[in-house]
């Protein structure tokens, strides 16, 4: 494959060994404070326009240790050019004033992947997409990026059988990392300065406002619940074959179940949908319901269980009963909320249903940047 940028051969590119003083590993530019800042500017541009397709910027090493001081003001005007509009492959210098530009072509994530992780022995490469700001250095590659390609990602986002759900479960939770996706869950920052004033006229509080914020920066809407439920379906509506049943299905008992899917064979599959951490009363006027993990397992465990138990009395074609549980806490653990469950705190009918159980990893959901 070749990768030629117009005036230049790309492979010279590659070959020159201008730049080698730098060591990799923790001293290397990925603790430069210039490359923070290079890196911090282009996930804020990122996060607040909508970037579609790919575009990946090249920086000399040299260049980034002598970065412009306002370099994110220069971001913004420069890729909001019609040049860069309409090019996907840029080298840029110190200024992030454009060297060299061209729009490519690439189809195969693996070559792309490849080609990148050459380039990194001589140029920083940045790569980014609507998943979020991805980079190459000396031979590496880091960040949250599956795709490398817009084929990549067009045939990975074709519907997926019911036996794949744990790769769309993955998807899911980097799309969670997308600012218009995880914003909708957390009371906005005018929401919490109103609670900050009530709190505070109550006594209740002796925070300033700038600590209370940054306290209480992961506080979510009343009733997370069901917007966590109903993005999730959305999100599975959109990338799953089968049918949804309803935003709730209603057992014969009239509990409720969150999301129930019937594949193309007829069988039925539940996804149960959990949260923790705190959330904000329905007034607004004081903190409304927390949960932690100790009120997932096994309580969680059980109910879902008794679901596909039910469900299995009752005549449905069931598989497989999933938990998904949203983990929103301001202080997360590293352990999954069900890691300490044990199989001895099922009831002895409940045991006979555990195989058709299954809990996907906790949904980690972090208010990054604050509206």
């Amino acid at each position: 494959m070749t990768f030629e940028f117009k005036g230049e051969d790309f492979t010279s590119l590659i070959r020159k060994n201008e730049y080698k003083i730098i060591k990799r590993g923790t001293s290397g530019i990925n603790e430069n404070d210039n490359f923070k800042r290079l890196l911090a500017s282009l996930k804020t541009y990122q996060n607040n326009h909508p970037v579609t397709g790919f575009l990946a910027i090249l920086i000399d090493y040299g260049e980034i240790e002598n970065l412009y001081e306002k370099i994110i003001d220069n971001i913004n005007i420069q890729l909001g050019t019609v040049r860069l509009a309409t090019n996907n492959h840029i080298i840029v210098d110190r200024n992030f004033d454009v060297i060299l530009s061209e729009r490519k072509l690439l189809t195969n994530g693996n070559d792309v992947r490849r080609i990148y992780t050459e380039i990194s022995n001589e140029y920083c490469v940045f790569h980014i997409s609507n998943q979020g700001v991805h980079y190459f250095i000396y031979g590496y590659d880091v960040g949250d990026s599956i795709f490398y390609s817009s084929a990549d990602q067009d045939r990975f986002n074709k519907l997926k059988d019911i036996n794949q759900i744990d790769e769309l479960i993955h998807e899911y939770q980097i799309n969670l990392r997308q600012r218009n996706t995880y914003s909708k869950f957390f009371v906005p920052n005018s929401g919490k300065i109103a609670l900050h004033r009530i709190l505070r006229d109550n006594d209740t509080t002796v925070l300033s406002i700038e600590d209370f914020l940054e306290d209480n920066k992961q506080l979510l809407n009343n009733k997370p619940e069901d917007i966590f439920r109903e993005d999730l379906r959305i999100f599975l509506v959109n990338k799953l074959q089968g049918s949804f049943l309803g935003k709730e299905y209603i057992l014969e008992n009239f509990r409720r179940l969150d999301i129930f899917i019937r594949d193309n064979f007829g069988e039925l599959y539940l996804i149960e949908v959990k949260w923790i951490g705190l959330s904000i009363h329905a007034k607004g006027d004081n903190f409304g319901i927390c949960y932690q993990q100790r009120d997932i397992s096994p309580d969680a465990v059980i109910q879902s269980i008794e679901y596909i138990k039910e469900l299995y009395e009752t005549n449905q074609k069931i598989k497989i009963g999933f938990l998904a549980v949203f983990d929103a806490q301001s202080n997360k653990s590293e352990k999954d909320s069900c890691e300490n469950f044990d199989m001895s705190q099922l009831s002895d009918d409940l045991k006979l249903y555990s195989a058709q159980f299954n809990k996907f990893p906790d949904l980690r959901v972090e208010n990054l940047n604050p509206r």
